[in-house]
């Protein structure tokens, strides 16, 4: 009875020496990951690969404009998000940013916006369902690419060379240049 009392200890012992190592190695990669903000590790950040490399064509007299009207669109974004307080966000777009930076020359300075679309996925809000910058509805693209959606009542109208294919069980699409409407049928 000691012994398994003993293997018992052990067994627990064990778990937690490998629940540590774990937590101590993934700290430790955590904090070599991060880049500090004006020497204080406790308010370090994560370092962000930016999702888009950087255009060659911004270079150009054309891409110095765009540059220009990105920032007076991206400042917009932020001073329209800076408003809303009931919003949980996962991204750093609130205009006044005291908490990452508290060097007397950063505290509530604006987020440069080089950092803000490129970096950062400005789409996704936490608990929000609704369509962001960058995303469209079916809809949309239906309407771009002259695709309607059939009617419930030409669900089962089909072409008489068609008839041995079933009924789709969901509501299929069809263009609008097809046979059917080329003929004016």
């Amino acid at each position: 009875m000691d012994q398994e009392e003993n293997q018992q200890e052990e067994d627990t012992e064990r778990t937690q020496i490998n629940v540590l190592a774990v937590q101590a190695i993934t700290s430790l990669v955590l904090s070599a990951m991060t880049i500090p903000v004006a020497g204080n590790p406790a308010v370090s950040c994560l370092e962000q690969q930016p999702r888009n490399k950087a255009l060659k064509a911004l270079d150009t007299r054309f891409g110095r404009k765009l540059s220009v009207i990105r920032g007076i669109v991206e400042q917009e974004i932020q001073a329209m998000v800076s408003k809303r307080d009931n919003i949980a966000t996962h991204h750093l777009y609130q205009a006044w940013d005291p908490v990452p930076s508290l060097s007397p020359a950063m505290t509530g300075a604006l987020i440069s916006h080089e950092k803000l679309l490129l970096q950062i996925n400005t789409e996704r809000e936490i608990g929000d369902m609704d369509y962001k910058l960058g995303q469209v509805s079916i809809h949309s693209i239906w309407l771009g690419n002259n695709i309607t959606p059939l009617r419930e009542e030409e669900w089962g109208e089909d072409e008489e060379d068609e008839n041995d294919i079933p009924a789709p069980s969901s509501p299929p699409t069809s263009p609008v240049n097809t046979r059917k409407h080329r003929a004016g049928v």
